[in-house]
């Protein structure tokens, strides 16, 4: 799980150690923001979480939202017992195999898988990441598999 080609993503150091293990989210007050417009600070009013959060830009919204989901259903058998991990696991998680998520989680990933459609970076690296570690991220290839788990 650790070294799954489809959770793991190329950053900037100085701006992963920033985000830390912060929740993703978005942004209401910045306290910090990268070069590119990533955003460390205060969960946004309405975002139905309050607390320390790390908002990705635009462009790679979706493609976390997938990976999220990639996870959920690749670790279905394992992924309920995450939410202990850590503070911010239990921010994310709500414990089960089925849902997987909080609702103000679920709610934001299906939004940002909506908003950030697959682009065709993001299916080239799928098809790099099926030829390293042999499968495929199902919600990169059938987006609609989002809705027909979790509903619209």
């Amino acid at each position: 799980m650790n070294s799954d080609g489809h959770h793991l993503f190329a950053t900037d150091g100085y701006v992963n150690s920033k985000r830390s293990n912060w929740p993703y989210g978005e942004v209401g007050v910045a306290s910090y923001t990268s070069n590119n417009g990533s955003k460390l600070g205060q969960a946004a009013n309405g975002l139905g979480y309050s607390g320390e959060i790390f908002e990705p830009i635009d462009e790679f919204k979706g493609d976390f939202a997938r990976a999220y989901f990639y996870m959920a259903t690749r670790y279905e058998n394992v992924i309920g017992n995450w939410e202990n991990n850590s503070t911010s696991a239990d921010a994310v998680l709500d414990g089960t195999s089925t849902v997987v998520f909080e609702p103000w989680v679920l709610a934001m990933l299906k939004d940002w898988h909506k908003n950030d459609p697959v682009s065709v970076k993001e299916v080239n690296r799928n098809q790099k990441v099926y030829e390293f570690q042999g499968n495929r991220n199902p919600f990169i290839d059938h987006p609609e598999f989002v809705t027909y788990i979790w509903g619209n």
